[in-house]
């Protein structure tokens, strides 16, 4: 599971999930992360077993290149990146399946982040239609309508790795139209919920003080709050 945080920083939302996936080991020395990278590579995705120095974009790394990948214009670099990383996730869905399961993707907080993170999104959305994959995708309400709500992306430059405002369900509707969708929206907590969860917060801080919430402090973190679970929580910690 991985977080967008926002950081200029092209792909970071999959950084996590890569990292993963490949087994890879972040805190190895380089020449043995490139060594993990390049069999990683072989392994799940051999017909593209020459581009491995592509994948540092998505793992965060500096990895040389080959002669292959420094010959590679731009554009067929993401492409390639793309494919081979679609090409990996169907090996590891495969192998899941072999053994009865599937693969969860996990993906936070995708309203705000760059451009190539939400092209290689689409690319693996229409993949999964044919996989033991479920793709989760969560974020904030974003207001529609804006033109970088349709993910205006490039092939290179700064316009793919400055983050963005994005509707993904409407990104996704347009990038990948025959992909699977469901869209769940989370209403805000009303009071009843709020004084349940101050309850359990409470209670696992302070069990001797378990009990009745004042309705005065429930009713102010309602009203501070609009029902976002995380203020809530925020409020307390400060109270």
């Amino acid at each position: 599971a991985t977080a967008g945080d926002g950081v200029r920083a092209a792909y970071r939302p999959w950084r996590g999930v890569w990292t993963a996936l490949l087994e890879f080991d972040a805190t190895a020395s380089p020449r043995a992360q490139a060594r993990a990278v390049e069999s990683a590579l072989a392994r799940l995705a051999p017909e593209h077993a020459e581009a491995w120095p592509l994948l540092g974009a998505v793992l965060g790394l500096s990895l040389p290149d080959n002669a292959f990948t420094q010959a590679l214009a731009p554009k067929d670099r993401k492409a390639l990146l793309e494919a081979l990383l679609v090409q990996a996730l169907r090996s590891v869905a495969t192998e899941a399946a072999l053994d009865g399961g599937g693969v969860l993707l996990v993906l936070e907080d995708l309203h705000v982040t760059d451009a190539l993170s939400m092209d290689l999104l689409s690319a693996v959305v229409r993949a999964a239609d044919t996989l033991p994959l479920l793709v989760w995708v969560s974020q904030r309400p974003v207001e529609t309508g804006g033109a970088d709500m349709a993910g205006e992306t490039g092939d290179t430059g700064d316009t793919d790795r400055a983050t963005k405002m994005f509707d993904v369900a409407q990104f996704l509707s347009s990038a990948a139209p025959t992909a699977p969708l469901r869209r769940i929206v989370l209403e805000g907590l009303d009071a009843t919920q709020v004084d349940q969860m101050v309850r359990a917060k409470l209670a696992a801080q302070f069990p001797e003080r378990a009990g009745r919430v004042p309705a005065l402090l429930v009713e102010h973190l309602v009203e501070r709050a609009e029902g976002n679970p995380f203020y809530v929580e925020e409020l307390l910690n400060h109270l």
